[in-house]
């Protein structure tokens, strides 16, 4: 089977105490470019997967102090009809792996959320702590951003992947809201750190 990764690339998010995420887009045989120009290479069997957004999943936020952070969605869709299922499985690596050790990260599938009340706040408490979730809400990752992984992109279902639904299933899409905190009380150490993360999005048509 083919093998597709996406990868997004976000803003920069620098803090005074502290910085995080970024995303950007690479694929191994389809290219998504930011400014929406596909090239698809290879077998029916390709996976024709995009990403919303495509610059960034949360703002850019900077001078925050202990107990703030961003948060935002991001969406994982079939393009159309004729795109098979795939195993969808993330993963990330940073410029700054001392400060993304200091971060917090929540990933929640917010997929069967209203839109109206999509994502509309963090899932993270100023000291990190986990905040109750919607109905149909699910978690698929909390701890460190340095430490952030869902899944394995190995090719097959592996443990922990996410099943994107085929193009002509309903839902057709993955919701996913990420919350970064630079949690209460603070690491004194982590003041005027930067970091760029990158998170790759993995998928695979395997059966």
């Amino acid at each position: 089977m083919n093998r597709m990764r996406v990868l997004i690339i976000s803003t920069a998010v620098m803090l005074a105490l502290i910085a995080a995420g970024v995303l950007g887009a690479w694929i191994v045989v389809q290219i998504i470019n930011i400014g929406g120009n596909t090239v698809s290479v290879g077998t029916p069997l390709n996976a024709d997967v995009g990403v919303s957004p495509a610059s960034a999943i949360w703002p850019a936020v900077s001078g925050i102090g202990p107990g703030q952070g961003s948060f935002g969605n991001l969406q994982v869709h079939n393009n159309g009809a004729g795109s098979p299922a795939s195993w969808i499985s993330l993963s990330a690596t940073h410029s700054n792996p001392v400060l993304a050790a200091g971060l917090k990260l929540r990933v929640v599938d917010t997929t069967t959320t209203p839109n109206e009340l999509r994502c509309k706040a963090s899932s993270l408490a100023a000291d990190g702590s986990p905040v109750a979730l919607l109905p149909g809400e699910f978690e698929v990752y909390n701890g460190t951003l340095a430490a952030f992984a869902i899944g394995n992109p190995a090719l097959g279902q592996q443990a922990g992947d996410i099943r994107l639904s085929a193009g002509y299933e309903v839902p057709y899409r993955v919701e996913l809201c990420f919350s970064v905190m630079f949690a209460t009380p603070g690491d004194p150490a982590m003041a005027g750190l930067a970091n760029t993360s990158v998170i790759s999005v993995h998928s695979d048509p395997s059966p």
